[in-house]
């Protein structure tokens, strides 16, 4: 990859580009539909405080990213840990070094889960993973109460409070509902009455993972 890291050059002004919250990029309100200039652009992708740029060594220009820039398509569980694929076939491994995190929307309680793909950029799991994952979760005592969450390359990624589980995961399977005329279930619905939790007593972002030794 590009060292945009070691890149400082002067801010040029924005340009027309967002990456959607699908991970979709869009170049004057179109979407970009060359996969290999999507995976160039994605590597000189950086974050400075809550503002994304591309990056090169002689200019710097703005972009709009919905959520994350990049989206974990895929994952596999293999010898213990969790293998991760972005949209424009990044792969990483959840460890100290790509922490897994989620954030639980304060109105209707759905939990976004994300991984820690470089530097400070992250992917946001999609729906199918986030799923596997909570097949692949288990429940541990962080901070003297009862965590679901995650372990891969001997780090535990406290995810969810165990009381909160049930209410978290129904809310995010009835966010699913079929789109008018087909059977895909992938535009987002109402939040529906659900008996176990409430999201206003959940916490809106939740501790950041340990570190490899436990600690965090």
């Amino acid at each position: 990859l590009p060292p945009v890291h070691l890149w400082n050059p002067p801010f040029c002004g924005d340009l027309d580009i967002r990456i959607a919250r699908d991970g979709t990029w869009f170049y004057l309100g179109t979407p970009i539909g060359r996969p290999a200039l999507v995976k160039l652009f994605s590597s000189i992708l950086k974050k400075e405080a809550e503002k994304y740029y591309l990056v090169t060594p002689v200019e710097k220009v703005g972009i709009q990213v919905d959520d994350a820039p990049f989206v974990a398509v895929d994952v596999d569980h293999r010898d213990g840990d969790l293998h991760f694929t972005t949209q424009v076939g990044d792969t990483m491994i959840a460890g100290p070094n790509h922490p897994i995190r989620v954030e639980r929307d304060t109105k209707t309680g759905e939990p976004s889960p994300y991984v820690l793909v470089r530097s400070n950029l992250e992917a946001l799991i999609d729906r199918k993973s986030f799923y596997r994952l909570v097949d692949l979760g288990l429940h541990e005592t962080w901070e003297g109460e009862s965590w679901f969450g995650l372990r891969s390359q001997s780090t535990f990624f406290p995810m969810i409070p165990s009381r909160e589980l049930n209410w978290v995961v129904a809310t995010y399977r009835t966010l699913l509902v079929p789109r008018a005329g087909t059977g895909d279930q992938v535009e987002p619905g109402p939040p529906a009455q659900l008996p176990v939790g409430n999201p206003q007593q959940a916490s809106n972002s939740y501790p950041s993972p340990p570190t490899a030794n436990g600690s965090s």
